[in-house]
């Protein structure tokens, strides 16, 4: 007997933390694109650069905030995320951290809690800012041209 379509099995595979991130921050990235096309109180080119100025100051501050997840995504391999932000270091014996953690869930502080007693974590230094490149460089376009020096 012939294999139809209905006989044949697909094995779907779970998408990978890299291909998860790339939908959400895409998904991201589009949905802040929308909102500033609808925000917007005229085209483009008939705004003045202040109104300019605060559509990509509004884009920037979002695209910043979409990317920061996106590395705490790809970094946490799908493991609980405790963020934190390091105060103090001793190298004197081994390394000893001071960490200020803030915004951790119970659940996440019940398991830090428990490790608390010598069990294993895993720090991960995921630093957003080297994924910020050239996000300053866009400008509004100035209302007045420049004068020519002569």
């Amino acid at each position: 007997m012939a294999n139809t379509k209905k006989d044949q099995v697909t094995e779907q595979q779970e998408p990978t933390i890299e291909e998860m991130t790339t939908h959400t921050i895409g998904e991201s990235l589009m949905q802040l694109v929308i909102q500033e096309f609808k925000a917007m109180p005229d085209v483009w080119q008939k705004m003045p650069e202040a109104k300019q100025r605060d559509v990509i100051d509004r884009a920037r501050e979002n695209v910043s905030k979409a990317v920061k997840n996106a590395v705490r995504l790809i970094a946490s391999e799908g493991k609980p995320i405790i963020s934190g932000v390091v105060e103090q270091v001793n190298a004197k014996a081994g390394l000893e951290l001071k960490i200020k953690v803030a915004g951790c869930s119970s659940e996440n502080k019940l398991a830090l809690i428990e490790h608390a007693g010598g069990g294993t974590c895993l720090i991960v230094l995921a630093d957003a800012a080297a994924n910020m490149g050239n996000m300053n460089i866009i400008k509004p376009e100035k209302d007045q041209p420049e004068l020519l020096e002569e």
